[in-house]
């Protein structure tokens, strides 16, 4: 399922009735509004895939946010929160009219309705990314989710791994399996349960620089980051594997393999998502102009 069939089919229909309700829209109408603007909003979100500062900031939002809820009913606060992810996104109010114009036009639908539409898919393009990300459990660090979930998944990690598990042997699932996926045929070294040292690098030393010889959620000083909660812990990690003093193989790897399969599961690779890419390509260059 993509993330407009999230947005469309999810929960029993009712997102669709709710933006067709709210806007006074009817379901088919609705629809075409969605299958307009929710590509170029992924085709924004895209675009932070491929820098490690914005990985950083989207894993941590995913991670935080509990962006799944407004598919399940709840819209409270969910026109602020698009508001500010359209905001990240796209860097401009003007932008976000010209893809609303830009949707009216294919869609018939007046722009001053899909303006006010805009956020609620915003934040429903989330929320959608958060369940492909997370499962069905989410991403908000109840039972199935947390940072082995997120990283696991994202990183093409083999399941969920508990937050402070150290690496370890085979089955450990802990962050040395998930590191050992991320940077697994790269020649950097062995398997996840596997340590090399020595000067040519390899998974110790890495895992060296990501721990700091402690659990992430440990270390003193260490930012919290982007993505951080208080204490550390998960944005300990992603400023290591994402951050300036990441080291390069490192940053590098992490970034291509997490920016591949976010970009997949934001349609990257379907002709529609190459045509949101072109059309909010247009409107920012229009906007500049």
């Amino acid at each position: 399922m993509d993330i407009t069939d999230f947005i469309t089919r999810g929960d029993g229909g009712r997102n669709l009735e709710l933006l067709a309700r709210q806007f006074g829209l009817d379901e088919a109408q609705a629809r075409a509004a969605v299958d307009q603007l929710a590509p170029a909003v992924e085709a924004g979100i895209r675009r932070e895939t491929t820098s490690p500062e914005g990985l950083s900031g989207l894993l941590g939002a995913l991670a935080k946010g509990n962006h799944a809820r407004y598919l399940d009913g709840e819209d409270a606060g969910i026109t602020d929160d698009g508001n500010a992810i359209l905001g990240h996104i796209f860097g401009s109010k003007d932008v976000s009219r010209g893809v609303a114009a830009q949707a009216a036009a294919e869609t018939g639908i007046g722009d001053g309705i899909l303006k006010q539409m805009l956020p609620m898919i915003a934040a429903m393009v989330m929320g959608s990314l958060a369940k492909k990300v997370g499962g069905a459990g989410g991403m908000s660090g109840g039972s199935g989710g947390g940072i082995g979930d997120i990283l696991g998944q994202v990183l093409g990690g083999g399941g969920a791994a508990s937050p402070g598990a150290m690496p370890g042997g085979s089955g450990a699932g802990g962050l040395g399996d998930i590191l050992g996926q991320v940077l697994g045929g790269s020649g950097m070294g062995g398997g996840a349960g596997q340590m090399p040292g020595g000067a040519g690098g390899g998974l110790g030393d890495i895992l060296g620089q990501v721990l700091g010889g402690a659990s992430a959620g440990q270390r003193s000083g260490s930012p919290a980051g982007r993505g951080g909660q208080d204490g550390g812990g998960f944005g300990d990690i992603l400023n290591s594997m994402f951050g300036a003093d990441a080291p390069p193989e490192v940053r590098d790897h992490a970034t291509r393999r997490a920016g591949d399969t976010l970009g997949k599961m934001l349609g990257g690779s379907t002709s529609r998502g190459s045509a949101a890419d072109d059309l909010l390509a247009s409107v920012q260059r229009a906007v500049r102009r």
